[in-house]
């Protein structure tokens, strides 16, 4: 897979999956010149969803904060579209509860 990567003037690609000159756990940049550059990287995953302002817990202020982006259309991505269907609606309110609250959250 190939995204898109815009860093300040330059733009290049970065390429996931595997390549000739990666290793596991490797991120390969595409310069313009189509010269791969690899580097080892560490991703960084939010384990629990419900943790919206990436604190690394799951505690009130995770409800608060998404609740008041909910409320104010803002959020990590401009938004509160907590599922990523592209819209927020009341079931990325549904889907954030969901998360948060056991059995269903983390």
């Amino acid at each position: 897979m190939k995204i898109p990567l815009l860093l300040a003037t330059v733009t290049s690609t970065i390429v996931i999956g595997a390549s000739a000159t990666a290793g596991p756990g490797d991120v390969t940049v595409i310069a313009r010149s189509g010269t791969p550059i690899s580097t080892p990287c560490i991703p960084i995953v939010n384990a629990c969803p419900a943790d919206w302002n990436s604190d690394g817990q799951v505690n009130d202020q995770d409800f608060f904060d998404f609740v008041n982006d909910f409320f104010t259309q803002t959020g990590p991505q401009g938004t509160s579209d907590f599922n990523s269907d592209g819209n927020q609606n009341d079931q990325d309110w549904f889907d954030f509860v969901n998360a948060y609250f056991p059995p269903g959250g983390c």
